[in-house]
């Protein structure tokens, strides 16, 4: 959901109108500043949030066999029939 260039212009002239034009450059700042700080928080918590589901590399390593695997999912859907039911 991008913001096109008309856009763009039309919130800047609603803001020059409520805000006048000696406040315009302090807005624009505090703007600014304010983006990089969500920019920031959204990278770290993106990293924090990788680093937390990542695999250990010793279970990356092992194989899996198919057949446990078969047998993990059927105890899951198994799970999730008894909590629908409740």
């Amino acid at each position: 959901m991008g913001l096109g260039p008309g856009e763009i212009a039309l919130i800047l002239v609603i803001a020059y109108v409520i805000v006048g034009p000696e406040d315009m450059g302090k807005l624009a700042r505090t703007l600014a500043k304010a983006l990089r700080e969500i920019r920031k928080l959204s990278a770290d918590l993106q990293k924090e949030a990788g680093d937390s589901l990542a695999l250990p590399a010793s279970v990356k390593e092992k194989e899996i066999p198919a057949a446990e695997l078969e047998s993990v999912l059927r105890e899951i859907r198994e799970a999730e029939e008894r909590i629908s039911k409740v």
